[in-house]
């Protein structure tokens, strides 16, 4: 399932980056991860009369008439006929010899496309398919339909899933629980994946519930990775940082208000994670105004007064310069060292903020992706402070996280 994209029969060096920016990745996998959108119900409708106006029909019928164009503008119209009802079909700008050859009148045949409705009769324009019955093969049963770039048509992206549906064990062993795999009804892995890429009848039901195994699939590959990701970490050593409930009044008491229940019950939280000796990995969430930044500050003193350093970072100057603001005034008087660090910074103040960070002297320091350059070094990083983690990759915050052995981190959304 992980080959590259190129070994699929008929992917080569042009068609392959086409592949890759539609289905974001240039594996197998990430392109038998890119399921249909919908599925279209072709299979042959008894009579032409059963046809509803605004849906793909699979009608069949004897050629009954040829109409030649009357203008450059105007269409050839071949009609159908079954018994029950005439349908037109409609082809603009194309060659009348073909036509005539494709429906010789009296023959039967079977066309499948969207049917509409013009002066009052059954439409169907430039059908999807055509096909003589006395030759075959027939239209599909059910078509999926797939999200497209240029470059590439639906029936070729679906060539080549089903294609990679062959680079998947027969074997895979289920791991999923076999209670719940029964309760819902679900098929294994690659039969969920076979009946959306390539499904055999139309089955709206089925679909949904193939889906919900892969949804189901996906989540709980994330969660075992996180799972593992963790026990990685409470094997690695952080350092301990204690609460200061000295530093911690000092800074309330400066405050013009009370923190709210939620804001203590959430530094509780994080205070306990970071006394402990596992790297904290913590999400502080919350509405705008919500009170995370007091918070921050409050995780930051705690840091501050145990001998650490810590490194908040936001996404943009303008976040970062605010969060300086807000840390200075709320720290300086406690007699911590804050500091601002940005793209922007003039040679000689970058400098002092560097000299600052290394020997110690810069308690805090606000700023941008700056922080994690390889010219900034701390002496004791103990905190990362990470403000609309979403705005950031996961190598931006371990870059930054990587300039200590192992610090603390705290995410806030």
């Amino acid at each position: 399932m992980f080959e590259g994209l190129d070994s699929l029969s008929g992917v080569g060096p042009k068609l392959k980056p086409v592949l890759e920016r539609l289905t974001g990745g240039d594996s197998i996998w990430d392109l038998l991860l890119h399921l249909p959108e919908r599925w279209v119900d072709r299979r042959v409708k008894e009579y032409i009369d059963d046809a509803v106006i605004g849906e793909v029909s699979t009608l069949r019928g004897e050629v009954h008439a040829y109409n030649a164009p009357y203008s450059d503008r105007s269409p050839h119209k071949i009609v159908l006929y079954d018994g029950t009802g005439f349908l037109t079909l409609a082809f603009f700008r194309a060659d009348g010899r073909w036509l005539q050859g494709q429906f010789p009148i009296g023959k039967e045949r079977v066309v499948s496309g969207m049917v509409e409705e013009f002066n009052g009769e059954r439409q169907m324009t430039h059908p999807d398919h055509i096909v003589d019955p006395a030759k075959g093969p027939m239209p599909p049963a059910v078509e999926p339909i797939y999200g497209l770039t240029a470059g590439l048509t639906n029936k070729r992206v679906h060539s080549f899933a089903v294609q990679a549906l062959d680079h998947i064990a027969d074997d895979l062993p289920e791991w999923a629980d076999p209670d719940l795999v029964k309760a819902r009804g679900w098929l294994s892995f690659k039969a969920a994946l076979s009946c959306l890429h390539a499904p055999i009848e139309y089955d709206p039901k089925l679909f949904e519930r193939a889906r919900e195994r892969l949804a189901y699939d996906e989540a709980l590959a994330r969660e075992s990775a996180f799972a593992l990701a963790r026990a990685s970490r409470a094997k690695r050593a952080a350092p301990s940082v204690p609460v200061s409930a000295e530093s911690h009044q000092a800074l309330l008491r400066a405050l013009p208000y009370k923190p709210t229940g939620a804001q203590t019950r959430a530094f509780e939280q994080i205070g306990a994670d970071m006394s402990s000796t596992s790297p904290m990995r913590r999400m502080l969430q919350g509405d705008v105004g919500a009170g995370k930044t007091l918070v921050s500050a409050m995780a930051a003193v705690q840091a501050a007064s145990a001998g650490f350093q810590t490194a908040f970072m936001s996404p943009t100057e303008v976040l970062a310069r605010q969060q300086y603001e807000t840390m200075d005034r709320l720290l300086s008087p406690l007699g911590y060292t804050v500091a601002a660090l940005t793209g922007r910074d003039k040679a000689s103040t970058r400098e002092s903020i560097l000299m600052g960070l290394a020997d110690g002297s810069i308690h805090v320091v606000s700023g941008t992706q700056a922080l994690f350059q390889q010219s900034v070094a701390f002496r004791n990083l103990g905190l990362v402070i990470v403000d609309e983690q979403h705005r950031f990759g996961v190598a931006d915050r371990m870059r930054l996280a990587g300039k200590a052995l192992s610090p603390h981190m705290l995410v806030m959304s």
